[in-house]
């Protein structure tokens, strides 16, 4: 009888427990890992790339506002440059010309169009207007606006668009202040823009919106009074251009987005107002008749923004999404982010959004212009996580399938082995029980071997091969696991290298900054060094400038060199015509050299590797720094501390920071000459010894030099900018000649006046008038006035002096033929005496007429001495000083009699001078006995001796001056011409001969006197006598009191 089943199916539900089960268990840990790691993959991937792509479009977004501020900055430059330019028309129009921009736009109709690329100006208007808000100068599209076209703009109601108040605020700031203005333009409607078409993107032929931001500058006076204002309006279409063409998907342009799509950029100020926008009817404007949107007014409401009558504002949009609102906050605060919105169309977006910093004019009080947003359509946003999240699915789903099948194979294989194993003996099962209870367990080896030749052994095999397939796809899957993680890391590795992209534009938007505000040579070299290491990431940096008299490379600035190395750098110097290493090449050929090794560098020349021994350098690069490309130096730099390799990023940054540093040095350079320029003619006409007044074609004075001022008795305030006639209302000699001259034909004229000076004595002025061509509006008539009163009593002491000498030659032959019978007279009147002794009237008789007699005889010496020079032979070289003493010798007792107090100042270091002492004793001697004889009883008679200046001496060149002032009753202001002349006397008793031979003495000395009295006031005697050649001409800083050797009380 067969045996019974029972056993078997024991067996054969014993073995397939024991062998399915942990195949189960197996594959559902398997299958359950194998989901776990696909989802957290798909969601830290989807996570990571959406974080880069926010901080990519964020970092475009922050780019395209660095690209906007640097852009409102150079437009600032071009403002200062044109306040220094001349007020001129034509130079006006020449600016404008030298000032244009490309647009790119659609030309056509909307069925047909082209894009074309056209240079337009950057300005729109060019502007100069005058003091009263009347313009001088108007450039129009390059066009000069004829002068029955200038407007006066300080009526709002005058300007382009109605409204606009620039003038009043620009004469409001501060000297060196700028006016800024928003965008203002003609609002444009919804109808205005699409016409017949349908959209915005079909919409060519319809209204565009045409705006300007306007930039002014005040000018003022050396007084600082307000001349005028420049001004520039910038075109809106440039600020179009920046936004115009972004495609934010994509690395490339378009010539007008897609706005249904939602993939577009646009631009709003510091109010909230978009100012640049595929819709036009966004942008803010002003209506037709001069008024302002208000968007705090009830009209504001998101059904007139939906039907485009009403420009949009951020932060009154909030019915339209919360974020709008939060997106102006966040930029005034100067952040730049990435957050979800949706426009108007009702389009969900993911927009990012950055400041664009400015602080120039209104712009202060924020920090910002405004900020740029682009926007990404929410599913074109995620459409690279989407598409990486399929691909792990499919993946995962594809490991599972084939898991699955892997496990559902073996279980045949296990059903088919406990088949028949069930008949085999039990030691095999057992043993194949326990190995199977190994690999559930998770052990990898297979150490069973079964030598049954039967089905035992098969399914022992087959187990061992199953075991061996799973194996290999849990590698797979590892595998694949490990190439996510290699994919992480690649993300992060380009992350890490957009931060420090990141932190170099940020660098080089602050440079830039720095660069347009300083224009200190040294300044912005050291600004430039310092950003190539702290802000590119290199260890050192080096600069060298070409000096053109030497024709070498000089270095001019480092950073990073220890003191050392910084000396033997600038000790250093490089002729660009015999020596040849990297900066020479650099200079010469004007491109970029890296060097990764100098010692492997096919180029190096041996200079190179001796510079490289010297510095251990051997890893650099150098870029050039052109100027309307001409070379002007070389930049280099260097890892040599850290010994970290250059990267070629860091050289492309090298040279964008070298093109800055060449713009930073030419606006240095003009503005340095035009500063030397303006202040060399400006110190020239404050310190030029003539005065000088200009009038411009109204007839008002545009210009006066102090010595003007003092020479015409007028004050700068209260002349500048005045009519000439209400000026010179009071001097009708002026208003005579300058009228006469300007009615009349000749260009030049020369005219002399006699003018009130500051004490009410007369001056003579010599005026020289010149006629100025037509064309310059600032100066028509130049006057030069000048001082000849000095001249005027030059020529009038050498009348005098020639008067006196003929007085003088006359008196000496009268005197000789005078002297002798009058000796014999004497001789006889006093024989005549001694003979009648018995007759004592006619003794008395004769003894008057001897008296007579001798006074007539001193009469006679007084004229010889007058009319006789001195001896050369007597003349030597003295100190005046020592003279006056002994001169003050003979007057001190009558000076202590009469109570006159006596004071005398000499300096301490006197030069001596030629003089005959004798003669000079005399001359001194009568004026001293005058000036006591004025005083009566009581006084000062003040003596001092000091040397002069050739520029203030009477006589050409440095002095001796010896100054005689008493307190006397002085003298008539009449009496002065005459008091030099020979027999003029006011004195009872005086010959009249006593200064007029002090004259004849100076000026026989080649000297010069001069005096100065008031009545009642007393009287001061100047005597200059030149020094010899070589003596000092230095006067006294101040004067130091000598010795009061007159005894005086």
């Amino acid at each position: 009888m067969p045996p019974p089943l029972g056993i078997f199916r024991k067996f054969l539900l014993a073995f397939l427990l024991l062998s399915l089960a942990p195949l189960c268990v197996l594959g559902f840990f398997t299958i359950e890992h194998i989901r776990q790691v696909g989802t957290r993959a798909i969601e830290s991937t989807s996570e990571e790339l959406e974080r880069k792509s926010r901080e990519a479009i964020e970092l475009r977004a922050v780019e395209l506002a660095h690209r906007v501020s640097v852009f409102l900055k150079d437009c600032e430059a071009d403002l200062r440059t044109l306040q220094m330019l001349p007020r001129d028309a034509h130079v006006y129009q020449q600016f404008s010309l030298n000032h244009r921009g490309e647009i790119w736009t659609r030309e056509g109709t909307n069925e047909a169009y082209t894009e074309v690329r056209r240079l337009i100006p950057l300005y729109k208007e060019v502007a100069f207007i005058g003091p009263e808000g009347g313009e001088r100068i108007r450039i129009v599209g390059d066009r000069i606006v004829e002068a029955e076209e200038l407007r006066n703009v300080s009526d709002p109601r005058n300007t382009t668009y109605r409204s606009e108040t620039y003038f009043h605020e620009t004469r409001r700031l501060p000297a060196g202040g700028i006016y800024v203005s928003h965008v203002t333009g003609w609002y444009v409607s919804r109808e205005e823009q699409l016409g017949r078409a349908s959209s915005v993107e079909e919409a060519v032929e319809g209204v565009r919106y045409e705006g300007v931001v306007r930039f002014a500058v005040a000018c003022h006076g050396d007084d600082g009074s307000f001349q005028g204002m420049v001004m520039l309006s910038l075109d809106h279409r440039h600020l179009m251009e920046m936004t115009q063409h972004v495609l934010p998907t994509e690395e490339r342009f378009v010539v007008f987005p897609s706005y249904s799509s939602g993939n577009y950029a646009f631009m709003f100020d510091d109010e909230g107002w978009i100012i640049s926008h595929p819709k036009f009817w966004d942008i803010r404007g002003v209506r037709r008749d001069g008024t302002f949107f208000d968007p705090r007014s009830p009209l504001y409401n998101a059904e007139g923004i939906r039907e485009g009558r009403l420009p949009f504002n951020l932060d009154a949009v909030a019915f339209i999404h919360p974020n709008y609102p939060f997106i102006a906050r966040q930029v005034r605060r100067g952040l730049s982010g990435v957050t979800q919105t949706f426009n108007v169309g009702g389009n969900p977006r993911v927009m990012a959004y950055a400041p664009i910093f400015y602080d120039t004019g209104p712009y202060k009080k924020y920090g910002i212009f405004g900020g740029i947003t682009i926007g990404v359509q929410t599913a074109k946003f995620a459409e690279p996580a989407t598409w990486i999240e399929r691909q792990i699915r499919e993946l995962v789903r594809r490991t599972r399938t084939n898991f699955l099948l892997v496990v559902g194979l073996a279980m045949v294989g296990a059903v088919l082995a406990a088949y028949l194993l069930a008949r085999a003996i039990t030691g095999p099962l057992r043993a194949l029980t326990a190995q199977a209870q190994k690999v559930a367990s998770g052990e990898q080896s297979w150490d069973l071997r079964i030598r049954t030749g039967d089905e035992v052994e098969i399914l022992a095999l087959e187990f061992q091969r199953m075991t061996q397939e799973v194996q290999a796809h849990r590698s797979r899957l590892e595998r694949s696991l490990a190439e996510l993680e290699t994919s992480k890391a690649a993300l992060e590795a380009h992350s890490e290298e957009l931060q420090r992209q990141l932190h170099v534009l940020k660098n080089l938007h602050y440079l830039s900054h720095y660069l347009g505000v300083v224009f200190d040579r040294e300044m912005l070299l050291g600004a430039v060094l310092k950003t190539c290491v702290e802000g590119l990431g290199f260890d050192r940096s080096i600069l060298y400038l070409f000096e053109p008299e030497s024709q070498r490379l000089v270095c001019r600035g480092t950073f990073g060199f220890n003191p050392e190395e910084e000396a033997r750098a600038r000790a250093a110097g490089y002729d660009v015509r015999s020596h040849d290493c990297v900066p020479t090449r650099v200079f010469r050929h004007g491109q970029t050299v890296f060097v990764r090794d100098i010692t492997k560098d096919h180029d190096a020349t041996a200079l190179d590797l001796k510079i490289s021994r010297v510095s251990g350098v051997r890893v650099f690069a150098f870029v050039p720094i052109k100027v309307r490309d001409q070379v002007i130096g070389v930049l280099g730099a260097d890892n040599a501390r850290s010994g970290r390799p250059l990267e070629k990023i860091q050289v492309d940054s090298l040279q964008i920071l070298a093109n800055d540093a060449a713009r930073a040095v030419e606006r240095s350079l003009l503005y340095e000459q035009i500063a030397k320029e303006r202040n060399f003619v400006q110190f020239i006409f404050r310190h030029f010894t003539m005065g000088i007044l200009t009038l411009d074609a109204a007839g008002c004075i545009s210009s006066i030099n102090p010595q003007a001022e003092r020479l015409l008795g007028l004050s700068r305030a209260e002349s500048l900018y005045r009519p000439w006639r209400e000026v010179f209302a009071l001097q009708d000699p002026w208003r005579e000649v300058v009228g006469g001259f300007l009615a009349g034909e000749d260009q030049e004229r020369t005219a002399e006046l006699v003018v009130a000076g500051e004490g009410g004595e007369e001056r003579f002025v010599e005026a020289h008038l010149a006629k100025i061509e037509p064309d310059n509006q600032d100066v028509r008539l130049l006057i030069a006035v000048r001082d000849v009163s000095r001249r005027k009593r030059m020529e009038e002491y050498l009348r005098r002096s020639d008067r006196l000498i003929s007085l003088g030659t006359l008196s000496a032959g009268i005197a000789h033929e005078i002297r002798n019978p009058l000796t014999g007279v004497c001789l006889m009147l006093d024989d005549l005496h001694d003979h009648l002794t018995d007759r004592p009237r006619e003794r008395t008789v004769i003894a008057r007429a001897m008296q007579e007699m001798e006074r007539l005889e001193n009469l006679i010496h007084s004229l010889l001495d007058f009319a006789s020079p001195a001896s050369p032979g007597r003349k030597k070289a003295v100190a005046l000083d020592q003279e006056v003493q002994k001169t003050l010798f003979l007057v001190n007792k009558r000076c202590r009699g009469q109570g006159v107090r006596v004071e005398v100042k000499t300096f301490p270091q006197s030069v001596p001078v030629t003089v005959d002492p004798d003669r000079f004793r005399q001359a001194l001697l009568n004026i001293l006995l005058n000036a006591i004889d004025a005083m009566g009883e009581g006084g000062r008679l003040s003596i001092q001796v000091l040397p002069v200046s050739g520029g203030e001496s009477l006589a050409e060149g440095p002095c001796m001056r010896v100054l005689v002032r008493d307190t006397g009753a002085g003298i008539a202001k009449e009496d002065l011409p005459y008091i030099f002349d020979p027999f003029f006397s006011r004195k009872a008793g005086g010959v009249g001969l006593g200064l007029s031979i002090v004259h004849s003495i100076v000026e026989e000395h080649g000297g010069r006197i001069h005096v100065e009295s008031e009545p009642g006031s007393g009287t001061t005697f100047i005597m200059d006598f030149p020094l010899p050649t070589g003596g000092s001409s230095e006067t006294a800083e101040g004067e130091v009191d000598g010795t009061d050797s007159g005894g005086g009380r």
